[in-house]
């Protein structure tokens, strides 16, 4: 703000101008700024939180007609939207809760190739079915499955594989292959599958159930494979199943 302090010749006021103060709006913001534009498109009017956790944290830009957009995300992501702001510039902060995973359930078809002379299927291949549902379980927590970067291989090895066959399966079916934690052990977590085949009538068969032991370990210099403790990122994003997750549907 201009101020008077005194007068030239003519009587006209000096004006000077005071140092801007920290309320003032010709502040700049320091936040790093290059990275978020990359990411997001966005210039650095709208700018980043300072935090933030091992949670999916995403800063979605206000919209076009001056809103914080919120609508629209809710409607991508289910999650309401909390927003902050600051004299400089608004932002909305979405925090995305995975939650913890205990099952999962991939569908598919059976494929020619997996079938025997018969015309069944071959009993190797619904232990290729389960490690199917494992990924698709993994990748739905969030978490990585293997970790293939130098020096640190790191996978789940199977430490024991049963399967009991109740139904045969045969080209064309369509199936479902559930997945559920049975246990998350210091070193290792034991799964529990249910296959079921899905009927004309809409019905379902289960035709197999079986469990799988897994153990985390990391490939050493010397070649040996060596447990390790899971981490407490993965403790967080995955957990053992209810009693009632584990139980075998009604009606199948």
């Amino acid at each position: 703000m201009p101020t008077s302090e005194s007068a030239n010749a003519d009587g006209s006021p000096i004006l000077r101008s005071r140092p801007p103060t920290r309320g003032s709006p010709i502040l700049r913001s320091r936040l790093p700024t290059r990275g978020l534009r990359r990411e997001t498109g966005v210039r650095h009017r709208i700018t980043a939180p300072r935090s933030y956790d091992r949670g999916h944290l995403a800063t979605w830009p206000p919209s076009s007609d001056g809103g914080s957009g919120q609508r629209g995300l809710r409607r991508e992501t289910g999650v309401r939207a909390q927003q902050t702001s600051t004299r400089l510039a608004k932002s909305t902060r979405v925090r995305i809760n995975l939650g913890m995973a205990y099952e999962h359930t991939s569908t598919r078809r059976v494929e020619f190739s997996e079938t025997d002379m018969a015309g069944l299927v071959h009993f190797s291949n619904f232990f290729k079915y389960m490690e199917t549902a494992e990924r698709d379980f993994f990748e739905a927590a969030g978490v990585d499955l293997i970790n293939t970067e130098p020096g640190q291989l790191v996978g789940w090895p199977r430490a024991r594989a049963e399967c009991k066959f109740t139904a045969p399966l045969r080209f064309g079916d369509r199936i479902d292959i559930h997945l559920a934690v049975k246990a998350v052990k210091d070193r290792s977590i034991d799964y529990q599958f249910r296959i079921f085949r899905k009927n004309a009538d809409g019905s379902r068969t289960q035709t197999a159930k079986a469990h799988l032991t897994t153990i985390l370990t990391m490939l050493v210099e010397n070649g040996e494979l060596k447990s390790v403790e899971i981490p407490e990122y993965v403790r967080e994003r995955i957990t053992a199943a209810p009693a009632a997750v584990l139980a075998r549907p009604g009606g199948v």
